[in-house]
């Protein structure tokens, strides 16, 4: 149903109505109302704009239509003057709630196959036909993957990346409701080889680069050296009371150590096989990279609190500052040694840098306090906080050569190594939002994922990858990695476990409770193979079921075995034997057959093995007369069964087994489903009764889902002018439900041009003097239906040398209108339709009468017409010109009156939907 430009509103919408009246009357407004269907709402006041002649109030409502039926309503605003007087102003709106939209695959943050299954379905509120579009999202581009009446359910190919999908339900008059779901493909998630894992323990600290781990076993309440590669372990000769804050060191480890809950804080430090006391420290101030150590503690009465770096190989500490105005929250070392701290001065903070035996100040701010420093050992970063209840401002970087630069206004999280930054920019309001950035070492930034929502940083690796989580939800122990190779970022799902990252000489690992694991990325669409001529087959004397080994570009992870289409168990990629009993066989519908698929660790599957209980020794049911009737989402497959004899049969839909057909009749019928528009299938079918039998194949497409464009009658096609070379050929516009996308013209079968669905008229060049074409337009739609009775023009070029001679003047199509949107006392603005022309109009002039008072180019379609009299009644008509100066003679006419001198009001409406 077509609705033109007419304004299509909800139950309740807000309605605002515009009153003008003669600047210098003394006549002025009242009170104005609205009305609907014999209701009346009274509109409030809303302000006033004065013009040079006039001067316009205000005045809104909210209208709520309760009840009332849909469709087309007539909209009265009027308007009531001092003086008593009434004026009113009609508009026409279309009363039609939003589509419903439902969407049953796939959830929110789902992980799905490479081609993953769509399914969702739209109503409107009136019953007539709405359609479903799903599109990805990319930043500001969209793809369409479907577009189709009422309901959509089949499947789309996603992209190596975490894809946001976009589904819309559009209604008959153009409403919509947009819904997204975000997927991530099992060919993305990533996976973890475990390189060690201690049983009843804790991995504290790990550095796989050096084969060593640090754990805790709270039940014994023990603190391990462990060799990650043999389990070999060294026990700390402490007790705790909880779990230790302690990490490996290049000799051994250190230790937060309270020896119980009420003890003062040691440092301890395990080294060439013994334990260190290195005396008091404050609690929580030890922090460690590398080959480095900080902390504070008291000194003396003369120097106090001290914050201190211990060289941990040396075996040696340096005082750096006193800590009597430095936090241990504010503080960081570098893995080369490098300090940065806060200093609390006063009225603010400013960030200290130590490196090399030197003490620097970084920033001299007297206004703001600059906090939370971190270093790489050559830059530095912090925060200029702008909102210190938040916790969040303007990320400042410090570049070696002692640049200062801004990186962004409003940050709360950001991690540094060896030159890589990433940060979270979060809105004015706090964290309700944020966005993920990366900053290269040349300094240019990107932005980390196209995903919406409130992420937090979980690490960044010194090669540009960065680990990230969405927070705040179900889905909070999900991480993500956008990982860099000096090129392009690809986006992964990095764990759904919880696994603490862990960046060491340049690969990724990770803790994850007893467990220390290397990561491995996915990012795999290939499907395992087996073997050329491998079989399956089944011993019925050890009622085994065995099969070959598959093979696989990365790895197979298990293989699945199903009896009919009935799931029966998964097994280790080692195994190639399973026990299945001959009776298991029969109880699972009588199929006498068994499937394997061999299944990769990114989820891809293989084509499946057929196993029989007894070899089929005939060949009596090869199926005749195979046919496929396409749908837009399924087929129906039919034949007949060889001779005068029954069997049953074996249905695949390329290398995949779909369904077993018993034995019935010598005519079968099989209707295959949730198959995607305007797509190739092969399907084959087999009778079991010869199972190693090629089958018969058919191959079919599915409809496109939606039908041609249409040529309404009287379509015709025409010549606009010709020269020797060239014609310019126009045509009337076809028609099709989801828009006509683009137009062809033909000469013969041959396609010599195509325009998009808003143009209507294409010079032909090219063209050979004096002969004679014939030109034919045919229409398509966006799902590449196109119509084969398009309108035809025959023209026959001019003789070389000749000219194009144009004698055809401008139309005015159907309905053409000249409007009035206004009059003032002296000045009336008139508004008109376009007129066409066979090759193009340049120019409009307005008429009064005979009279010529304004002309105009061809762009033009508005005018203000001055100097007229107050109180005055004028008829005004519009005429169009082209480039060969033929004017048309049949342009739409208005007829207005100018204000009166004692400003009576005048109402017009305007309309903004609400719901």
């Amino acid at each position: 149903m077509d609705y033109g430009s007419k304004i299509v509103v909800g139950k309740t919408f807000e309605i605002r109505g515009i009153v003008s009246w003669y600047s210098g009357a003394t006549i002025r407004p009242d009170h104005v109302e609205a009305e609907i269907d014999g209701v009346v709402t009274p509109l409030s006041y809303a302000g006033i704009t004065y013009k040079p002649d006039t001067a316009e109030t205000t005045w809104s409502g909210n209208i709520d239509l309760g009840s009332a039926s849909k469709g087309p309503k007539m909209v009265t605003i009027r308007a009531v003057g001092t003086d008593g007087k009434v004026v009113a102003n009609n508009q026409t709106i279309i009363y039609h709630e939003k589509p419903t939209l439902h969407i049953e695959e796939p959830s929110n943050y789902a992980y799905v196959k490479s081609n993953a299954n769509v399914k969702a379905s739209c109503a409107d509120d009136r019953g007539y036909v709405c359609r479903v579009t799903v599109q990805t999202v990319s930043g500001n581009y969209e793809s369409m993957l479907y577009n189709a009446r009422q309901s959509i359910d089949g499947t789309v190919n996603l992209s190596p990346v975490i894809n946001r999908l976009k589904f819309t339900a559009i209604d008959s008059v153009g409403r919509t409701v947009v819904e997204y779901r975000e997927v991530v493909p099992q060919a993305i998630t990533s996976h973890f080889n475990t390189l060690a894992s201690f049983s009843n323990s804790i991995v504290l600290d790990a550095r796989p680069s050096t084969g060593r781990a640090l754990t805790y076993n709270p039940s014994l309440k023990k603190l391990e050296l462990r060799h990650l590669d043999n389990g070999v372990s060294t026990t700390i000769p402490l007790t705790f009371t909880e779990t230790p804050k302690a990490f490996l060191t290049p000799v051994g480890a250190i230790i937060e150590y309270k020896a119980s809950p009420s003890a003062g804080t040691k440092l301890m430090e395990w080294r060439d096989g013994a334990l260190v006391d290195l005396g008091a420290i404050n609690a929580l101030s030890l922090k460690v990279n590398g080959g480095y150590a900080i902390f504070t503690k008291y000194v003396d009465a003369t120097s106090g609190h001290q914050l201190f770096i211990r060289n941990l190989a040396a075996a040696t500490n340096q005082a750096i500052d006193s800590a009597r105005f430095v936090s241990y929250q504010q503080t960081y070392v570098a893995e080369n040694g490098a300090v940065v701290y806060s200093l609390s001065e006063t009225g603010n903070q400013n960030v200290m840098l130590y490196a090399n035996g030197v003490r620097k100040k970084l920033t001299e701010d007297t206004q703001a306090a600059n906090t939370n420093a971190i270093t790489d050992g050559a830059n530095v970063l912090y925060l200029k906080l702008k909102n210190s209840v938040l916790g969040n401002g303007a990320l400042m970087l410090v570049k070696p050569d002692g640049q200062s630069v801004e990186l962004a206004p409003l940050v709360d999280q950001y991690m540094m190594k060896n030159g890589w930054i990433a940060y979270r920019a979060v809105g004015a309001q706090g964290n309700a939002s944020s966005t993920l950035w990366v900053v290269a070492p040349d300094g240019s930034q990107q932005r980390v994922t196209s995903l919406v929502g409130y992420f937090k940083l979980v690490d960044v690796g010194s090669q540009g990858d960065v680990v990230f989580a969405k927070a705040g939800s179900s889905t909070a122990a999900d991480q993500f990695i956008s990982a860099f190779d000096g090129n392009s970022r690809t986006e992964r799902l990095f764990s759904s476990t919880g696994l603490l990252p862990l960046w060491d000489q340049s690969n990724w690992y990770g803790r994850v409770g007893d467990s220390v694991v290397r990561y491995q990325a996915g990012n795999d669409y290939t499907s395992p193979a087996w073997p050329t001529g491998g079989k399956a087959t089944y011993d019925q004397a050890k009622s085994m079921l065995q099969w070959p080994e598959a093979q696989d570009n990365v790895g197979v992870d298990k293989y699945r075995i199903y009896v009919s289409d009935l799931y029966v168990a998964e097994v280790a990629a080692d195994t190639r034997s399973y026990t299945i009993d001959s009776n298991t066989f029969k109880q699972m519908n009588g199929s006498g057959y068994a499937r394997i698929r061999a299944v990769d660790l990114a989820g891809n599957e293989s084509s499946e093995l057929i196993a029989y209980v007894n070899k089929p020794t005939s060949s009596t049911g090869r199926p005749e007369n195979l046919q496929a009737a396409a749908g837009m989402d399924n087929v129906t497959l039919t034949w007949k069964g060889w001779g005068a004899s029954t069997d049953s049969y074996l249905i695949y839909q390329g290398v995949y087994l779909i369904a077993v057909i018993p034995a019935d009749s010598t005519a079968y019928t099989y209707r295959v489903d949730h198959l995607a528009p305007n797509t190739d299938y092969t399907f084959t079918v087999t009778p079991m009764s010869d199972w190693s039998s090629p089958g018969v194949t058919i191959n079919v497409r599915t409809e496109s889902g939606s039908t041609p464009p249409v040529w309404p009658a009287g379509s015709q096609a025409s010549s606009g002018g010709t020269t020797s070379v060239a014609s310019l050929i126009s045509w009337t516009p076809a028609s099709d439900d989801t828009g006509v996308a683009s137009y062809r013209i033909m000469s013969g079968t041959e396609v010599v041009a195509e325009v998009d669905g808003n143009t209507l008229q294409k010079n032909i060049e090219g063209l050979t003097p004096d002969s004679t074409y014939t030109f034919k337009i045919e229409a398509g739609d966006a799902e590449g239906n196109w119509t084969t009775t398009g309108p035809s023009v025959t023209v026959t070029t001019l003789a070389d040398g000749g000219t194009i001679v144009d004698k055809e003047s401008p139309a005015w199509p159907a309905g053409s209108k000249l409007t009035s949107g206004g009059t003032t006392t002296k000045i009336a603005l008139l508004n008109w339709t376009a007129a066409t022309d066979n090759i193009g109009v340049t120019g409009y002039r307005i008429m009064n009468g005979d009279q010529v008072i304004a002309e105009l180019d061809g762009n033009t379609r508005w005018k203000g017409i001055e100097g007229l009299a107050p109180g005055t009644t004028y008829t005004f008509k519009v005429e169009a010109r082209d480039a060969a100066g033929n004017w048309s003679t049949t342009g739409p006419s208005v007829t207005v009156t100018t204000l009166a001198s004692n400003g009576t009001p005048v109402v017009s409406a305007t309309l903004s939907t609400s719901g």
